[in-house]
């Protein structure tokens, strides 16, 4: 069970530390993307 805790953390690290390296006018056209904004 530790072992599954352990994967989940290193997944919320790689996912935030992917989401800090993002400029911001790639962070939002991601999100338009993902979520269809305007559309």
């Amino acid at each position: 069970q530790d072992h599954r805790r352990d994967d989940a953390v290193e997944q919320a690290r790689a996912i935030a530390d992917y989401i800090a390296g993002m400029t911001d006018r790639f962070a939002v056209r991601e999100h338009q993307q993902l979520f269809r904004v305007g559309s």
